[in-house]
């Protein structure tokens, strides 16, 4: 009886540990079967965000570069700081906040 019990009690414990580890695989519907109305455009636009997000997420060494991005007479609104009309304010705050602590990346 004792070696039943052990039994279930070590099968609900590895069925409670593997149902609580996620998969390195994700499965994306929504954008791995998306076919653009403008395949060209869509590349543009991967290639523009890549080159944005690879600035952002390294940008202790290419603040210029992520900087670049921006216009000067930018507006952005923040949904906790508000609004953000100076592109140099923008910079900052990715500095201080994000580089070396953030990073982002495309699902695609």
């Amino acid at each position: 009886m004792k070696t039943l019990f052990k039994t279930a009690l070590i099968c609900i414990i590895l069925f409670l540990l593997w149902s609580c580890t996620s998969s390195k695989e994700y499965y994306y519907p929504i954008t791995k079967n998306y076919k653009p109305d403008d395949p060209k455009l869509y590349e543009t636009i991967v290639v523009l965000d890549s080159l944005f997000f690879n600035a952002y997420n390294t940008c202790e060494v290419n603040l210029e570069k992520y900087g670049n991005f921006y216009a000067d007479d930018i507006e952005f609104y923040h949904d906790n700081g508000g609004i953000m009309t100076s592109k140099k304010a923008i910079i900052e705050g990715t500095q201080k906040n994000i580089c070396g602590k953030v990073t982002r990346e495309l699902v695609i």
